[in-house]
């Protein structure tokens, strides 16, 4: 940020005080944060003065100007700031009003947060008076027109970039009116910019049309065609804001630099832009004449409220080492431009325009101890280091990598961006993938909706190293995921990240038991088994027992599983993610041989229990004793069906079921299963006898042969 001392000496009121040197200046603006890369002596016009090259943080926007700066200096200097001269809009303007001038419309929704527009008739277009030339010179800018003068000349004292359109070269709507649309580009679209340059634009950039096209880039540069010239007499003013990201990315991918985005990519606060537009169009009728137009046009989202930040004493000193009073802390927070107003052990503080980057408690400590002094701050020969456990979601992550190593998951690394081919299996309904246009990423260009597609790779690098693990080979992965919503008629929807836990394993060949030799569908049946398993000791461990619920999906949430094989998973009332066996049509993408069991659980639901409440009670005094009941059932009945016959039913004793496993073949009938599960009885006061629980589990036959058609298996 170039500075003129001269310029920040003109925004001081240094009562009986002598003018700031520059080595003044320097002093203060160091040991407030914003240290000076260089300093240059030059003139603001006969008079002597010196070009600062001041370093500002991205978080500090608001020193990305002359007034900004100034404010510093005047809390570190005691000094009064002398606020520039801000026009009355309502008692400067006459004539017919704006909104029969123009009209305007955003339909960007939050990729533009507020637009604000006011029109001045009757302007002169000429050289800049000597006060406004210079002021711009001392800064290193070339003066071009008083108009355009005067928007460079705010954005380097307010902060606030704007632009001013020739009016009459604006196209009209259809009530005769200059039509400005603040919307998202077309595909196709070009634009001719202020520097000559024609830019082709994509659906990501925001601009600024009319009825013909686009005018401006917003937040980057104006377009040609809308340029104030000599023959222009009304000029149509823009003061408005945009979303960071939208204007960095847009810049970045025309290499673009200017002014202008370099203080939206670090953002312009709303509630600054109508102080903003006064003050420009006090400029520019001081400089170029002519008459402002009644009202201003304004659209976009509703200008938010101040930010009030709660404010304890006690913890302010306790963080700055001082035994500051209360008056000195609220004392320095009404340096920098907070409303202080006394509260129960503190203040609550709120929070001026300009500073959007405070807005936690943190902050505002920051803040008194950069105005109270660095080096006042108590520095320690040691530094006390006080011992913690990790928070609990480390701790809860740690319990992940745990449980998983101990089911012979192998962890995996990989990469965040894949291909559109390999995305598109797994992006669910009603999203998309977010993609980046960075050439240097050529066709991997897309961030992963899924963690599948990269562990995928890596089971396909290993088939082809021929490694083989006892079992089959299982990975996971604690990840990002990226998508945004496909809202109808909008190009660019909200954009989706949540942290996944994603789970791979192949099929087992062989049965862990008898290790003989598994036909195909037995080998899935397995394999889901086993996910299954390794997803109730996660959830047991991290959330307790009983949390998790497994219901099968006929229409599985995207393309990439099988419906034949397919489960949504749920914990406690909250949905928890999805598994079971990928469609052959996967298989097949990446060439494996074996099939593959995959599951995707969000990490948040999955850690929000964490850790889970476990009771513990005396060891039983009295043995337990067990019951397997196999029962012959329809091949498309349920456990969930099963296990819910059981709970209704009662049983007197019953303290734990357990599933053992399905059987099909000989002697069972075709479309027939063999559904085994274990029951355990026990009394607390005494020795249960074998007729009482077998009177309980042959009450429990009954009904499962009446609710399910079930068979007890006797072969």
């Amino acid at each position: 940020m170039n500075a003129s001392t001269h310029w920040l000496n003109q925004l001081l009121d240094h009562g009986a005080q002598p003018a700031l040197t520059p080595a003044q200046i320097e002093h203060a603006l160091t040991f407030a944060g914003f240290p000076l890369e260089s300093t240059t002596p030059s003139t603001f016009g006969a008079l002597p003065d010196h070009r600062l090259d001041v370093e500002v943080t991205s978080n500090r926007g608001d020193c990305l100007s002359h007034i900004g700066l100034a404010r510093e200096i005047a809390a570190a200097t005691e000094r009064a700031l002398r606020a520039p001269a801000l026009a009355d809009l309502a008692s400067r303007a006459s004539g017919a009003p704006v909104e029969s001038l123009a009209s305007l419309a955003s339909e960007a929704g939050e990729n533009c947060p507020h637009f604000m527009v006011a029109v001045i008739k009757g302007v002169k277009i000429g050289p800049s008076p000597a006060w406004l030339r210079e002021a711009l010179e001392a800064i290193g800018q070339r003066s071009i027109s008083n108009v355009v003068d005067a928007t460079n000349y705010v954005l380097h004292e307010m902060g606030n970039p704007s632009h001013a359109f020739d009016l009459g070269r604006i196209a009209k709507d259809a009530g005769g009116r200059h039509a400005v649309i603040v919307r998202m580009a077309r595909a196709g679209e070009k634009l001719t910019l202020l520097d000559g340059t024609t830019r082709d634009l994509k659906p990501t950039d925001v601009v600024v049309a009319d009825p013909s096209g686009p005018i401006s880039l917003a937040g980057v540069m104006g377009g040609q065609s809308t340029a104030v010239g000599t023959g222009t007499t009304d000029v149509l003013l823009e003061m408005a804001t945009w979303v960071p990201a939208v204007v960095r990315g847009t810049a970045r991918r025309l290499n673009i630099r200017s002014d202008a985005s370099h203080r939206y990519e670090r953002v312009v606060s709303a509630r600054t832009l109508r102080q903003a537009l006064e003050r420009l169009v006090e400029v520019v009728l001081s400089v170029a004449g002519g008459t402002l137009a009644p009202g201003v046009l304004s659209a976009g989202l509703p200008v938010p409220a101040p930010v009030q930040v709660p404010l304890s004493h006690d913890r302010c000193r306790r963080k700055i080492g001082l035994a500051l009073d209360a008056p000195e802390i609220d004392g320095a927070l009404k340096k920098v431009g907070c409303l202080v107003q006394p509260a129960p052990g503190g203040a609550m503080v709120t929070v001026p325009a300009h500073r959007p980057d405070i807005a936690i408690e943190v902050d505002l400590i920051e803040e008194v101890a950069r105005v109270v002094g660095y080096e006042r701050l108590p520095v320690s020969d040691a530094l006390p280091v006080v011992i913690q456990e990790p928070q609990r979601s480390e701790r809860a992550i740690r319990a992940v990598h745990r449980v998983l190593g101990a089911s012979g998951f192998f962890e995996g690394v990989t990469f965040a961006f894949t291909t559109a081919k390999k995305a598109a299996p797994f992006l669910p309904a009603g999203l998309d993938t977010v993609s980046v246009s960075d050439d240097r990423r050529g066709l991997d260009n897309v961030l992963r909706p899924s963690v599948l597609s990269g562990l995928l790779d890596c089971r396909r690098v290993n088939q082809d190293a021929k490694v083989e693990a006892p079992g089959g080979l299982r990975l996971y992965e604690l990840a990002g995921v990226f998508a945004q919503e496909k809202p109808a008629g909008a190009p660019v929807g909200a954009s989706i990240e949540r942290m996944n836990l994603t789970l791979l394993a192949d099929a087992p060949e062989r049965d862990p038991l008898s290790g003989a030799s598994l036909k195909a569908f037995d080998r899935k049946q397995l394999a889901l088994r086993l996910m299954r398993g390794v997803i109730d000791a996660l959830a047991d461990e991290l959330a307790g027992p009983g949390q998790l619920r497994v219901e099968p999906l006929s229409t599985p949430p995207t393309k990439a599983y099988d419906p034949a094989g397919c489960a949504g998973l749920t914990l406690g009332e909250r949905r928890l993610g999805v598994m079971g066996l990928l469609a052959d049509a996967v298989q097949k993408q990446w060439e494996l041989h074996s099939p593959v069991v995959a599951a995707e659980i969000d990490a948040g639901v999955l850690c929000a229990g964490f850790p889970p409440r476990r009771l513990a009670r005396a060891l039983p005094a009295f043995p337990a004793t067990q019951r397997d009941l196999s029962l012959i059932v329809a091949e498309r009945t349920e456990w969930g069906v099963l296990e819910g016959i059981v709970t209704q039913t009662g049983l007197k004793w019953m303290e734990a079921l357990q599933f053992v496993g399905v059987y099909r073949g000989q002697p069972i009938e075709p479309g027939k299963k063999s559904v085994t599960f274990r029951m355990t009885f026990r009394d607390d006061t005494r020795t249960l006898r074998d007729e009482e629980v077998n009177a309980e589990v042959d009450r429990l036959v009954s009904r499962m042969q009446a609710q399910a058609g079930a068979v007890v298996r006797t072969a």
